[in-house]
């Protein structure tokens, strides 16, 4: 309450503004007119930004969700089923596949493992079926994790890229215990992308590395595998980009150890065999376990189109043919694949793909053994390299790239399109003279001029001289 005096000298008490209505009534009044005022503007934009985004992203919206819903439902034996979208978009791949159906187009997901906390390597592991777990390597090779019956003891099949030793290290500490290693490497071939960080590995644990004696001389520097055939049908992207890629050889001659090959026991894995499946490289090997029928392919075919990037990077299941560039004899690689599909495996990890289980996984692999895509022409189709324990022995004749000369002429063009260009664009400055400059106004002066000249009553004050107009002027 405060007490104030009027004009005529009359005392009155003055309420405070929150004890008198009127008062308060009339100093909200302008707030709650100006909040009404943006809240009517605010729906009116919004409503605007609303139509423009249904006119312009809506469509695009309804398309990646129309995408999204075919790739997690379109490939799905039971066309009859339906899912609400939100499952959709939030179960696993394989959501609603009936069990026990004859559907060779989706496959159930493989089991994520969940690792602990201190664990920090971004690629993911998958269980291929119990005590084998893969780890894929930025999304391209896979290594696997193989328990042995023996308790604590486990064995590592292949080392993948060069430098993935850390990421293939910080798994095992994760899938097992801190400072764990393997009992042996085993490398079922020695490309670049399966035996890349074996040295490295092998030094830090102290283990053997093991491979098939055909690979010996790729492993100890003596040879190099036989070059890729880019020109080879159906190539795709890896056709493309093997042109690139330089001879592969490795040094690993005081760590790498010959497989014994009097019998088919693997090594430190009691219950497994090892099978000799050629044709992508000389002494490629796959792993089965016949107890639950569990194969790893290495690369004698792949759970993922090799050909496409977006296959590989989508890890997207379908069993095909593997590495068709380096495929050095294709009638071996046709019949390991036969051989693989008379074991009828049940779960399926190979060196490039994601991991297919189920009896669809047996389905399919027979049905690419039938149906084998036999290229139409390449540098090995029908005259295959010779390989031994001493290396390679006969390389049939490089047929003819194309590529590169049609890349030169391509190449040709552009330059002379860039220098008609540049010529254009110079027009009639190629006689090395350049046109000369009108003379500019002296702004300043003149602006100053005409101000004075208003002042004084002048009509105007025009400079005389564009040249020299603080000369002319007068006031």
């Amino acid at each position: 309450m405060v007490e104030m005096v009027d004009g005529i000298g009359k005392r009155r008490v003055r309420q405070p503004l929150w004890r008198n209505g009127a008062r308060l009534q009339r100093a909200v009044t302008p707030t709650l007119g100006l909040l009404a005022r943006v809240k009517r503007t605010t729906k009116i934009q919004t409503k605007l930004f609303i139509s423009k985004l249904y006119d312009r992203k809506m469509m695009t919206y309804l398309l990646f969700i129309g995408f999204i819903y075919s790739i997690s439902v379109s490939n799905h034996c039971c066309r009859s089923a339906t899912y609400p979208l939100w499952v959709v978009l939030t179960a696993p791949r394989g959501y609603g596949h009936p069990r026990g159906g004859n559907c060779s187009q989706m496959h159930p997901p493989a089991a994520k493992l969940r690792t602990p906390r201190y664990t920090k390597h971004p690629n993911p592991m998958n269980q291929v079926a119990a005590g084998v777990t893969q780890l894929q390597i930025q999304r391209f090779v896979n290594v696997y994790f193989v328990e042995s019956s023996n308790p604590g003891e486990w064995v590592l099949v292949d080392t993948g890229l060069p430098g993935s030793e850390k990421d293939i290290i910080a798994a095992a500490d994760a899938l097992f215990y801190p400072g764990t290693h393997p009992t042996a490497i085993i490398l079922t071939h020695g490309h670049m992308d399966h035996s890349g960080s074996a040295r490295a590995l092998a030094e830090h644990w102290h283990v053997p590395v093991l491979a098939h004696p055909l690979e010996l001389p790729f492993l100890q520097g003596k040879a190099v595998y036989p070059p890729a055939d880019p020109t080879v049908d159906g190539g795709g992207t890896l056709a493309f980009v093997s042109r690139f890629f330089p001879p592969q050889s490795f040094q690993l001659s005081d760590v790498v150890q010959p497989l014994a090959t009097d019998n088919d026991e693997t090594p430190f894995l009691p219950g497994w065999r090892w099978l000799h499946v050629p044709g992508h490289a000389p002494g490629q090997i796959a792993l089965f376990r016949e107890e639950d029928r569990t194969l790893l392919g290495a690369d004698a075919f792949a759970t993922a189109n090799h050909e496409s990037v977006p296959s590989l990077l989508l890890q997207l299941p379908k069993i095909s043919v593997a590495g068709a560039p380096f495929n050095y004899n294709w009638q071996q690689v046709r019949d390991s694949v036969q051989t693989l599909a008379a074991l009828v495996p049940h779960a399926i990890g190979c060196g490039h793909g994601p991991v297919i289980q189920g009896a669809e996984a047996s389905v399919d692999l027979r049905q690419l053994a039938n149906h084998f895509p036999m290229p139409a022409h390449g540098r090995y189709v029908t005259d295959p390299a010779v390989i031994d324990v001493a290396g390679v022995q006969y390389l049939p004749p490089a047929p003819k790239d194309t590529l590169p000369a049609k890349a030169a002429l391509v190449g040709a063009g552009v330059a002379l399109a860039a220098v008609g260009i540049a010529l254009l664009s110079r027009g009639g400055k190629s006689n090395g003279h350049k046109p000369a400059k009108e003379p500019k106004k002296n702004s300043k002066v003149y602006d100053l001029a005409a101000r004075r000249a208003r002042k004084s009553g002048q009509a105007s004050c025009e400079p005389a001289s564009d040249e020299y107009p603080y000369k002319e002027i007068r006031y």
